[in-house]
C-alpha cells in the first residue's frame, strides 16, 4: 500500500485548512510542504494542478503573515517548477527566497536549513539536466549534512536522489570515490525497505539497479530487469517521477552506453516522454528530444511500450 497515496494527501490538505482557518501560519505552511512534496515524488498529480495550487497557497501564506517555514514550501516548490515551464511562478520563488533568506539572515538554524533544503532538491535539478559541477556541490553538500531532521516521507527521497547523483558521478568520472559515497545512502535505504520504512522498497530497488549498472558485474539483460523492477515498483508507489527517472536511465543505457540496441533505447525514451508529457514535465522532455534528437531518428510521442 502506497502510505503516501490520496488519501494521506486528502489527510494533510485538511490539517493544512484547519490550520489556514486558526490563522497559524507556521502549522499551515509545514502541511502544504508534506501536500507538496508527496504529490511531486509519489503521486500522478499533474504538474500544472501542482503549481497552480502552490501558487494560491504562497499568497495565502504572505498574508498570514509569512511564515519562516514558506521558504521551505518555495523550495520544495522549485522541484516541479525546474520540470516545466512556468516562467511567472520562477520569478515569484525567486522573488520571495531573496526576501525570506533576508529576513532568516540573523537566525542561523533556519538559514542552514533552508541551505539543506535547497542543496537537496538541487541534486535532482543537476541530476535531470546533467550538470556535472552542480551535482558535485550538491551531493557533497547533502552527505555532510545527512543527520538533518525532516519528515520521514522527506528523508528517503533525498538520500535516494544523493545516492543516484553519485552512481552518475562515478559513471562520468570513473572515480571510486563516488560509488563509495553512493554505497553510504544506498545501504541505508536498503536497511529502510528491509525494515518495512515506507515508500522506501521502489528507491531501494531503482538504486540497486544503478549499483549493478556500476559494479560492471552484472550482464545487460540482469541490469535491464532490475530497472524494470525498480519501474514496477514505482508504479505501485504511483511516482510518475521514479517511473520517468527508470525509463531515462533505460533509455541512456541501450542509446549511448551499449551497441547495436538504439531501437530498444528508443522504445524506453518513448515511453519515458509519453510519461513526462502527460504528467506535464514540458521542460524535461523538451531537454530529452534535445539531447538524442542528433542520434538520427524521430521521436514519435505515441503509445508507450508497458514495461
Amino acid at each position: 500500500r502506497n502510505p503516501l497515496n490520496q488519501e494521506f494527501r486528502h489527510s494533510i490538505l485538511h490539517n493544512y485548512q484547519l490550520a489556514v482557518s486558526s490563522g497559524d501560519s507556521d502549522a499551515a505552511c509545514l502541511g502544504w510542504l508534506g501536500w507538496l512534496h508527496c504529490a511531486i515524488f509519489a503521486s500522478e498529480v499533474p504538474l500544472e494542478e501542482i503549481n497552480r495550487r502552490t501558487f494560491l497557497v504562497v499568497g495565502e501564506m504572505r498574508e498570514l503573515s509569512g511564515s519562516c517555514y514558506l521558504m521551505f514550501i518555495l523550495l520544495n516548490w522549485q522541484s516541479s517548477l525546474d520540470l516545466r515551464h512556468e516562467e511567472k511562478s520562477h520569478q515569484v520563488v525567486q522573488d520571495l527566497c531573496s526576501y525570506y533568506e533576508d529576513s532568516n539572515a540573523n537566525n542561523s538554524w533556519k538559514s542552514f536549513l533552508a541551505e539543506f533544503s535547497r542543496q537537496s532538491k538541487g541534486v535532482l535539478s543537476a541530476y535531470l539536466s546533467e550538470d556535472w559541477a552542480s551535482l558535485k556541490r550538491h551531493v557533497a553538500f547533502v552527505l555532510k549534512h545527512r543527520k538533518v531532521p525532516e519528515p520521514y516521507y522527506i528523508i528517503p527521497f533525498n538520500y535516494f536522489f544523493a545516492s543516484m547523483g553519485y552512481y552518475d558521478l562515478y559513471k562520468q568520472e570513473g572515480k571510486s570515490k563516488y560509488k563509495s559515497k553512493a554505497r553510504i545512502f544506498y545501504q541505508q535505504i536498503r536497511t529502510w525497505a528491509m525494515t518495512g520504512t515506507p515508500s522506501t522498497m521502489a528507491l531501494y530497488k531503482l538504486l540497486k539497479a544503478f549499483d549493478a549498472l556500476c559494479d560492471k558485474k552484472a550482464s545487460l539483460e540482469e541490469i535491464e530487469n532490475l530497472f524494470q523492477e525498480g519501474i514496477i515498483e514505482a508504479r505501485s508507489l504511483q511516482s510518475n517521477l521514479l517511473i520517468g527517472l527508470g525509463l531515462d536511465r533505460l533509455a541512456k543505457i541501450f542509446l549511448i552506453e551499449t551497441h547495436n540496441q538504439e531501437q530498444k533505447g528508443f522504445d524506453y525514451l518513448e515511453q519515458a516522454l509519453v510519461l513526462w508529457n502527460n504528467w506535464g514535465a514540458t521542460s524535461h522532455s523538451e531537454w530529452l528530444i534535445s539531447k538524442y534528437v542528433s542520434r538520427g531518428r524521430r521521436i514519435e510521442q505515441g503509445n508507450p511500450v508497458v514495461v
